[in-house]
């Protein structure tokens, strides 16, 4: 899954991008439960890296 598809996905459900991170990631905040999830900046995003961001945002449509 690419990372533009991945960050469309979350600001829909309404996280946004601080526009903080360190290096080549990015990270993005739920202003309602104030979690944080954290965006690698390449084009695609390793399966690893999404299920973790799946696990930490709930969203089932980032596979």
């Amino acid at each position: 899954m690419g990372r533009d598809e991945v960050i469309r996905i979350l600001q829909k459900a309404g996280w946004v991008n601080t526009g903080r991170g360190k290096g080549s990631h990015m990270v993005f905040i739920h202003p309602e439960t104030k979690q944080r999830t954290t965006i690698p900046y390449g084009k695609d995003i390793p399966k690893n890296a999404l299920a973790a961001i799946r696990r930490q945002t709930g969203i089932d449509e980032i596979r």
